[in-house]
């Protein structure tokens, strides 16, 4: 298994680095073996999405993908190959900067970007595009736009 890139978000201490989420970088070794060298991209935090936007796409996302008899992995993948960042893999795929994961969908392969990569303006994009997929096919998503739409997801 090839794992494309990994963001770790971390903490400077004592000018020492230190990982809030370890165990990504533990996964992120598990597919190589000693050894193999890696590139290490260090840059200040800068959070392109709210948690809150986060949350409320992921809450659509389960309404949408339960009402479409879809598993959430596959309402996602359709989501945001509508309305979200993905590239073609094909002969001219290159690798790109953001972290995101290869989905089969349509008879096509795609790299799609990972939501934790997503501006403001990507996750709001994507965010409308789902709650017109969910008024498009009748499911009921009035409860989630009151609860987090007055919040204006941001």
């Amino acid at each position: 298994m090839y794992i494309a890139m990994t963001i770790v978000k971390c903490l400077i201490k004592n000018k020492t680095l230190h990982p809030l989420e370890p165990d990504k970088i533990k996964d992120f070794c598990s597919a190589y073996q000693d050894g193999t060298y890696i590139e290490m991209k260090l840059a200040e935090w800068e959070s392109g999405r709210s948690e809150n936007a986060s949350r409320y796409f992921h809450k659509l996302r389960d309404r949408y993908a339960t009402a479409m008899g879809y598993t959430r992995d596959h309402g996602k993948a359709e989501l945001k190959y509508s309305w979200g960042e993905w590239l073609s893999y094909d002969e001219s795929f290159e690798p790109p900067k953001w972290a995101g994961e290869f989905v089969e969908i349509y008879d096509k392969i795609v790299f799609m970007k990972s939501t934790r990569e997503y501006t403001k303006a990507q996750m709001g994009a994507l965010i409308e595009g789902t709650i017109q997929a969910c008024f498009n096919n009748s499911i009921s998503i009035d409860d989630l736009i009151q609860e987090y739409g007055e919040r204006k997801a941001s």
